[in-house]
């Protein structure tokens, strides 16, 4: 990991902050092939939240899925 990816992993605690910073904060900066990758990735993140909210819910406090956000928010993060 990169040291900037230290910081940024905390930001994203949830589905919708991979929604809000990676797939809708993207700005006309983005090319156009990165925003069709994303909106191809869209439902895919969408099973990902079922998941993560399935386990969630059977581990109760014992998970935390935050990590697993950020982690993935970290990967998708699109470098301009």
């Amino acid at each position: 990991m990169e040291p900037q990816d230290n910081r940024t992993i905390p930001s994203f605690h949830a589905f919708g902050d991979i929604q809000q910073h990676v797939i809708f904060g993207q700005d006309d900066v983005a090319s156009q092939a990165a925003l069709q990758e994303l909106a191809m990735l869209q439902p895919r993140l969408v099973d990902l939240q079922n998941f993560s909210d399935f386990f969630a819910d059977k581990l109760g406090q014992r998970l935390d899925p935050g990590l697993f956000w950020g982690l993935l928010g970290v990967i998708l993060t699109v470098r301009r």
